[in-house]
């Protein structure tokens, strides 16, 4: 009998969401373009998850990604998580959920 081992998920926290900034207010219908850097990677692929949407595969560090946010989105304040891996096949992700630099608010434009 042959015993796979499972690989244990444990990503690096190495990715960081430069913008938007806390609290930018993005509008129903606009593609929201996020900054994705990191002081360590260079060379990963990631996308940015988010209640709203997934972004794009983005093969550079630093790099932009981007959600089109639906015209008919509830608004609200949503966070932002950038995960992928190196080329070397490490996970890497952001630590958006606790250092709130990827949360933004979504709301429609004043008449």
């Amino acid at each position: 009998m042959c015993q796979r081992r499972q690989r244990k998920y444990d990503p690096a926290t190495v990715l960081e969401i430069t913008s938007p900034a806390s609290g930018a207010i993005v509008e129903p219908g606009q593609r929201l373009a996020i900054t994705v850097n990191s002081a360590t990677v260079r060379e990963a692929e990631y996308a940015v998850i988010s209640p709203l949407g997934m972004s794009n595969l983005v093969s550079q560090v630093p790099g932009r990604a981007f959600i089109d946010i639906r015209k008919d989105q509830k608004t609200g304040r949503h966070s932002l998580t950038a995960m992928g891996n190196t080329r070397a096949g490490q996970p890497v992700v952001s630590n958006t959920n606790r250092d709130r630099r990827g949360a933004f608010r979504h709301a429609p434009r004043a008449l």
